[in-house]
């Protein structure tokens, strides 16, 4: 009979080195995998949050722009002189380009933000029913319908304000 040997790690690395270079070669592919992995989702989420951010800006703006225009209009008297008054006319200018890009925002902002938009087009879709004349800056409107237009757009301000106020929140929640 042979004595047994005692064990030795040194020959035990000798025999299996190929198969322990593998182990670790493999190990080391995966631990890269997962290192890789997060930063790339840490760099996403930056991402997704900078898109967030630009396009609630632009909103924003767009929003306070309006809302200023619905103001200025809710603010509009009758006037017994003139058979015409003069009432801003509604445009969008930045918000279609960033419509693609809502989906990045919370849900319910998304929500508010499509309503505030589709309040702004409804409001002109209205307007050029007691419409007399139309300018690219301005709606002329009969005397008669001044009231009904003013508040018309004082009330739909309401809706724009309250988007706004919405989105001050969505800031100071992901700030």
């Amino acid at each position: 009979m042979d004595p047994i040997e005692p064990f030795s790690w040194y020959a035990f690395a000798v025999d299996f080195q190929t198969a322990i270079v593998g182990l670790v070669g493999f190990i080391g592919v995966i631990l890269t995998l997962i290192v890789n992995a997060r930063i790339e989702a840490k760099a996403s989420k930056r991402e997704t949050k900078k898109r967030a951010s630009a396009v609630v800006n632009i909103v924003e703006a767009e929003l306070r722009l309006l809302l200023g225009a619905m103001l200025l209009g809710s603010d509009i008297e009758p006037d017994s002189e003139h058979s015409l008054i003069q009432f801003p006319r509604l445009k969008r200018r930045f918000s279609d380009s960033v419509m693609n890009e809502l989906g990045v925002l919370d849900p319910e902002l998304c929500r508010q933000i499509v309503v505030a938009l589709s309040t702004v087009d409804n409001a002109m879709a209205k307007m050029r029913f007691v419409a007399e004349h139309e300018t690219a800056e301005y709606i002329a409107i009969p005397s008669k319908n001044c009231e009904t237009v003013s508040t018309m757009y004082a009330t739909h301000s309401k809706v724009l304000s309250e988007t706004l106020e919405a989105i001050e929140g969505y800031r100071r929640a992901n700030a």
